[in-house]
């Protein structure tokens, strides 16, 4: 057999394992996905949905410089286990403006068929939240909104409310 003859089986030879080693690899991740849907599938046919409920928002620690407002927010589990709430991201808004967006980072657990109260602290500085502190002194009233989503695992949870601001 001449030696081009030989030389081209080889190639083709090769070429036939990469196409063969191509297809099993791009097999393989089809079903690692499917089946990482379908264990998601799963999951949120088993676990019921959580629920949050915006339950307030108060300030604590107010310096010369800034405060922190406290968001409250009550979750209730309903499933039979319990879930961890991963991540909270969140933003307020005063009088139109908004004054401060955070995210919360650390877990918090959540019991079975409970309500669990979450604090949020959102730390913002006055000369950020300035001209909506003028509204309100001016007005005596100003209105706050709250947004954000938390995440419980494979949940993600949306969540806005908002109110007044008053004055004493």
């Amino acid at each position: 057999m001449p030696v081009s003859n030989r030389l081209w089986r080889g190639i083709c030879f090769r070429n036939l394992q990469t196409r063969v080693w191509g297809v099993c690899a791009t097999g393989l991740v089809m079903i690692f996905t499917s089946s990482l849907v379908g264990c998601a599938s799963v999951i949120s046919q088993v676990l019921e949905k959580p629920e949050v409920k915006f339950q307030g928002l108060s300030i604590r620690e107010a310096t010369t410089e800034g405060a922190t407002a406290v968001i409250g927010l009550d979750v209730y589990n309903p499933n039979g286990v319990g879930l961890q709430l991963d991540e909270v991201q969140y933003r307020l808004e005063l009088a139109g403006r908004e004054v401060a967006r955070a995210k919360m980072d650390r877990a918090v657990a959540l019991e079975a068929k409970s309500t669990s109260r979450v604090e949020i602290p959102v730390p913002f500085l006055y000369n950020q939240v300035f001209q909506s502190i003028l509204d309100l002194m001016q007005k005596g009233t100003a209105a706050y909104k709250v947004t954000g989503s938390a995440r419980l695992g494979i949940f993600e949870l949306p969540f806005e409310n908002g109110g007044d601001v008053k004055l004493r």
